[in-house]
């Protein structure tokens, strides 16, 4: 059980730094020893499904995430404390949203709100304010949306700090509504601040730096060609 645990966290961390490819040959060394041992120990087995589920996320591979996620929702449910169902349900809602399926994804995302705002976890509640809005946004609330992107970012930036990539998460969503919106010179600062402090943080070649780049030079390209037509 160590050393699957100890694969498990190995998973999480080449998934971090963006080595999707190593974290999917870690996960694969521990779940043989989770699957066997579930019966005694099912919050190893729930941990690696979530950690399954955000990868498979992460690369765009919804179905195999949606299973990974509803899986561990079930173990959670059973075994799990609140705030462990609460970061399932969470996680399940993110994959929904990918699926956009706004309204199953709101009210997951909704559920898991409620928990940790019960219990007193801001980083939580900002992480989560953060996916409800996004989904309230993409299924066409975008005034609604923004204010929960203003308290998501405040929350964020009072526990990991203003450069955390967290921070650049959320203000990355942020900047994006404003686009949506037609606001691109607000936008446009809050895009240069998270690409620059991922840059740092992650490097330049992280899949979450690269987006945040990507998103900032097309506003850029936009902005442009505007004051040239």
């Amino acid at each position: 059980m160590e050393t699957a645990a100890a694969f498990n966290q190995l998973g999480v961390a080449c998934k971090f730094g963006g080595r999707f490819d190593e974290a999917a040959a870690a996960y694969a060394r521990a779940l043989p020893v989770a699957e066997a041992a579930a019966g005694a120990e099912p919050d190893l087995l729930a941990a690696l499904l979530h950690n399954l589920g955000g990868l498979a996320h992460s690369r765009g591979r919804y179905i195999e995430a949606e299973a990974c996620a509803r899986r561990g929702v079930t173990i959670r449910e059973k075994h799990g404390d609140a705030c462990d169902v609460a970061a399932d349900l969470a996680a399940l809602a993110a994959i929904l949203e990918g699926q956009e399926r706004w309204v199953e994804s709101e009210e997951l995302y909704r559920r898991a709100l409620a928990i940790w705002e019960a219990e007193g976890d801001d980083y939580e509640t900002a992480m989560t304010l953060n996916g409800l809005a996004a989904v309230i946004r993409f299924g066409g609330r975008p005034t609604e949306a923004e204010p929960l992107f203003r308290r998501a970012l405040s929350m964020v930036e009072a526990e990991r700090g203003p450069r955390h990539p967290d921070s650049s998460t959320v203000r990355n969503n942020l900047a994006m509504l404003l686009n949506a919106t037609g606001r691109d010179l607000k936008a446009l600062p809050l895009l240069e601040q998270a690409a620059k402090d991922l840059d740092a943080m992650l490097g330049a070649n992280h899949p979450a730096t690269r987006d945040v780049r990507a998103n900032r030079d097309r506003i850029v390209k936009g902005l442009r060609t505007s004051a040239t037509s």
